[in-house]
């Protein structure tokens, strides 16, 4: 990674290049590379017109295609980077990035269940990496959140069945991000959305009326993340 002046000189150095002078391997490389150094700017949409010029030179480049698609859901635009990822594994069906990415475009789409199948996809691809835990386990979590908000899940004690019993269930996304931690992700984010699949976990095991494995559960959200508004007394 360039510091943020060696970046802005760089690109510039870039610019500076007549393309037209220079044959098609050389002009795909000057568009790709200045085209991370552009998106490391935070320069997103300027990135996008250089990756999208490289591909132009060299359309099944897997490492151009994974970087319009990266730069496409950094802009929010889910639907089309679910595509271009998607285009990745045309290329190279077992690449561990673009298998995460499809899940994390369903994500960005709310489309949870096909979150969680493409993220398992990714998890059996590889399961020393923890990306795909993390990616399964949010779309679990928030598949769960959703189904509750359009009244599909249990919201009171009679209602409710044993959280195992979900696809969707805070539970399984609990395992899969405590699976993340163990690989390796110590990152905040990761730490927050488990004290938060805990503090639910704990909410639909109150409503079954299974207490101290509430009581079990809310204590661990305690020792994760930020305050996530649980109570333990």
């Amino acid at each position: 990674m360039f510091r943020a002046g060696e970046a802005s000189a760089a690109i510039a150095a870039y610019s500076a290049i007549v393309l037209s002078d220079c044959p098609p391997h050389a002009a795909f490389a000057i568009h790709n590379n200045r085209g991370a150094l552009l998106l490391q700017a935070g320069r997103a949409s300027e990135a996008l017109e250089d990756f999208n010029a490289a591909l132009v030179f060299t359309p099944n480049s897997l490492d151009a295609l994974h970087n319009a698609a990266s730069t496409l859901r950094a802009l929010g635009r889910g639907g089309e980077a679910l595509a271009q990822f998607q285009k990745c594994l045309e290329v190279e069906p077992q690449f561990y990035l673009a298998l995460c990415g499809v899940a994390e475009c369903y994500s960005m789409l709310s489309r949870f269940d096909e979150a969680v199948a493409a993220a398992t996809v990714a998890v059996d691809s590889d399961r020393g990496q923890a990306r795909a835990f993390v990616n399964r386990g949010f779309a679990k979590l928030k598949g769960g959140q959703q189904l509750k908000q359009q009244g599909n899940a249990p919201t009171t004690a009679a209602e409710a069945t044993p959280p195992s019993s979900s696809s969707l269930s805070s539970a399984e996304a609990v395992a899969d991000l405590e699976m993340a931690q163990s690989l390796g992700d110590s990152s905040a984010e990761t730490d927050h959305l488990l004290a938060l699949a805990l503090a639910v976990e704990g909410d639909q095991r109150l409503a079954a009326g299974q207490d101290a494995e509430a009581v079990t559960a809310y204590e661990k959200a305690l020792c994760h993340g930020e305050f996530v508004g649980v109570w333990v007394g």
